[in-house]
């Protein structure tokens, strides 16, 4: 499948490492995404136990998954500017 056409070999070789970094962006995004719900479920039913160690379960995975919110939102935002940047350059 030809993803890409252009007049020289450095803009190839341009397209083809953006389209490695979309790719490798886009498996991060669903690590991302797949640690931010695990952690949220396991931080709400670790906040069922009625005990201090419950209590630092469920604070300790809440960091984990805004942390993972956060860099999810990252990768979503690096692809919108990475696409404005080739654009009007």
């Amino acid at each position: 499948m030809i993803e890409l056409t252009g007049g020289s070999l450095s803009s190839m070789k341009e397209g083809v490492e953006r389209l490695n970094r979309r790719r490798h962006d886009r498996y991060r995004l669903s690590i991302y995404l797949s640690l931010f719900t695990v952690s949220l479920t396991l931080a709400a039913m670790a906040s069922g136990w009625a005990s201090p160690p419950g209590t630092i379960v469920v604070i300790a995975l809440s960091i984990l998954a805004v942390r993972a919110a956060l860099k999810a939102i990252d990768c979503v935002l690096r692809r919108s500017w990475e696409s404005l940047s080739s654009n009007y350059q």
